[in-house]
């Protein structure tokens, strides 16, 4: 029964923000990533529901297979309904200018994000309490 309904769960804005997953966020820890969502009760086949992913290669994913494919990440981040800026990705959140949650340097790919203000239609951010 917790298994059907996390398939029509996806992850909240408060369980993207949270520190360790931001943390694998920032750096395409994709393995760390599924682990968190398992942490929040996600079982594998549910994350290869979101993801498009068959459950053996979630498994393979958790216990260190890289992902190395843009077009896979990407498929997985929409997916899970992660912001691509989120993962370093796209630079704009909303059609604005995205704040870097990662930590430590954001990647090259994202410059400058730290000063740039959220937009207050990014509810994923807002939601979690994330904007300045």
């Amino acid at each position: 029964m917790k298994a059907a309904t996390n398939r029509k769960r996806r992850p909240s804005a408060a369980e993207l923000c949270a520190p360790q997953m931001r943390a694998a966020l920032a750096v395409r820890n994709w393995p760390e990533i599924y682990r968190q969502l398992q942490k929040y009760g996600f079982s594998q086949a549910a994350i290869g529901a979101m993801t498009g992913q068959p459950q053996p290669q979630v498994s393979a994913i958790v216990h260190g297979r890289k992902m190395m494919a843009y077009d896979t990440m990407r498929r997985a981040a929409i997916g899970l309904r992660i912001p691509l800026h989120m993962l370093g990705m796209s630079s704009e959140c909303c059609g604005h200018p995205a704040i870097y949650l990662g930590a430590g340097n954001p990647p090259t790919a994202v410059p400058s994000h730290r000063t740039a203000p959220a937009h207050p239609t990014c509810r994923h951010l807002r939601a979690a309490g994330t904007t300045p």
